[in-house]
């Protein structure tokens, strides 16, 4: 993944942040790292554009608030799962505690996910 900032200062933030619709709806997405992806949130604050074009969200001249949102639930999942973890469980009992406490239900390619 990469972003791609013009001349004009118009940014293309490809998958970098998700939008409030998905984390509404969701909760969890699919991150690779989630210390270089609250790295490139960090990042993404710094940045002085004036457009920004996520993948997944409408163009917009201010990410604060998603980059924020963005951040808050990742903190969220990893205190839950911090917080259940404090006695052994195996994966499937993590995620089906996960999925349980935000009423979500995944099909067979989600699971592989």
């Amino acid at each position: 993944m990469i972003g791609i900032k013009t001349s004009d200062n118009v940014y293309f933030l490809a998958d970098s942040l998700f939008s409030e619709e998905t984390i509404t709806k969701y909760h969890l997405f699919f991150i690779y790292d989630v210390r270089e992806f609250l790295n490139t949130l960090d990042y993404l604050n710094t940045l002085n554009g004036s457009l920004y074009i996520p993948s997944h969200c409408e163009a917009t001249n201010n990410i604060s608030s998603l980059v924020e949102l963005n951040k808050n639930k990742v903190k969220e999942i990893i205190d839950k799962i911090y917080n259940i973890c404090e006695k052994e469980m195996s994966f499937e009992e993590i995620l089906k505690y996960i999925f349980d406490e935000y009423n979500l239900t995944m099909n067979a390619n989600q699971y592989a996910l």
